[in-house]
């Protein structure tokens, strides 16, 4: 799919236009929705990396002619003044159908399923308290390793305590994943729900994959490479637009 956003029902789209019908349709927020297209795709981030925010409004009403319409104005306002002042991080991050296959270090992984049975570490975050553990029986890689710090869901009732459900970030290496590792991953700050993909991570614990324990879609942070379609990319966003 062309989009991919973490939506409770669909996230994936053929084009902007789809995303945006069904957000529309299914009373999404038309800004979030926008501002998850631009910073859960990898194609949207590119524009902000080389360019100003002016040039993502013009890409987004350029592949999307009804956003041109007023009824929009407010939410391309609202997404042009929240990217100025909080600017894209300097590398990728991809929403994923958690049944995708993702390459991750140069190895390919068929779904979170295989990512989640080659966890070789794991640590649950509960308060301010930590516990590792490695699995009695697994079956590893041999190019890749993969630890999981992960959280439970909240109890507020009675009715929460069977919920096995957990907030998953999950970090891959080419060598064997140690504690200390997994403490210095902690110190990314945790968003809501414990995510710890987002526009502050520093690039030496990258890739990061985030599952947040429920629905279809998954967030991978990877480092971004400067291929020779992101540098063309680059110039055509770049050139007057009398040229374009």
């Amino acid at each position: 799919m062309e989009i991919c956003i973490p939506d409770s029902i669909n996230g994936e789209f053929d084009c902007l236009f789809d995303a945006i019908k069904f957000a529309v349709l299914n009373d999404r927020d038309i800004y979030h929705t926008l501002r998850n297209i631009v910073q859960y795709n990898v194609r949207f981030r590119r524009i902000l990396q080389n360019n100003d925010v002016g040039s993502l409004i013009f890409h987004l009403t350029n592949e999307d002619a009804s956003l041109d319409h007023r009824c929009f104005e407010k939410y391309l306002l609202d997404l042009y003044n929240y990217f100025n002042n909080n600017p894209i991080a300097d590398y990728n991050i991809q929403c994923y159908n958690i049944k995708d296959d993702v390459t991750i270090l140069g190895h390919t992984f068929h779904g979170l399923d295989d990512v989640v049975k080659h966890t070789e570490i794991s640590c649950e975050c509960k308060d301010s308290e930590t516990s590792i553990y490695r699995p009695d029986e697994l079956e590893e890689y041999p190019d890749i390793h993969v630890g999981c710090i992960y959280e439970r869901y909240p109890v507020f009732d009675i009715f929460d305590t069977g919920d096995r459900r957990t907030y998953q970030n999950y970090i891959f290496r080419k060598e064997s994943i140690t504690d200390d590792e997994l403490i210095k991953t902690l110190k990314i700050n945790h968003n809501f729900n414990f995510c710890m993909v987002h526009e502050e991570i520093d690039n030496d614990l990258l890739p990061i994959l985030y599952y947040c324990g429920d629905g279809n879609y998954m967030l991978l942070a990877t480092k971004r490479e400067l291929t020779k379609k992101s540098q063309n990319d680059y110039f055509f966003f770049n050139l007057p637009k009398n040229n374009q």
